[in-house]
């Protein structure tokens, strides 16, 4: 019994991946080549360490892309499959948006802003990260920061349940 049951959830959790997946690049229909299309850009991100979501929302916001030219090759590949789409740029777009969040929480803003509650007992930060976690996938016009490439200083910094 529990092996029928695991085979069933690891069939369910694998269509539910690839559903999830498709639809963070902006496939509405399934083609065969999506999940090869998909594992070759996380892929690239890990080799080349960039970031993931940044990179899938900058897929949604744009038909070039600024990852580097070693990414062009996989960049023709996407734009071939997107041909085979039935949705226009415009509904693509707004569709990918929907499912990829521009803000999340990332380990060096939330260690602003304890420490700024913390040390300065100042709980602006706070409430920045509270108002663009809440609605994620939206555009807030000035707070392009919380959108940023994580600081030098932060790359290896860890946070735990206690901080």
């Amino acid at each position: 019994e529990l092996k029928e049951a695991l085979s069933m959830y690891e069939k369910i959790l694998v269509k539910e991946y690839s559903t999830l997946m498709r639809n963070k690049f902006g496939f509405s229909v399934q083609d065969e080549s999506d999940n090869s299309l998909i594992n070759n850009f996380l892929e690239l991100l890990y080799t080349h360490k960039k970031d993931y979501h940044q990179s899938i929302r900058q897929l949604s916001n744009s038909d070039e892309h600024s990852l580097g030219e070693v990414f062009d090759p996989w960049f023709k590949d996407y734009r071939k499959r997107l041909k085979k789409e039935k949705v226009d740029l415009n509904q693509r777009h707004n569709l990918m948006n929907e499912v990829n969040p521009k803000y999340i929480l990332r380990n060096y803003l939330a260690e602003v802003a304890i420490r700024k509650a913390e040390d300065l007992n100042e709980y602006v930060e706070i409430d920045t990260l509270f108002k663009l976690l809440r609605d994620p996938f939206d555009k807030h016009e000035g707070y392009e920061l919380y959108d940023s490439e994580t600081p030098e200083w932060a790359q290896n910094l860890e946070l735990s349940c206690s901080s």
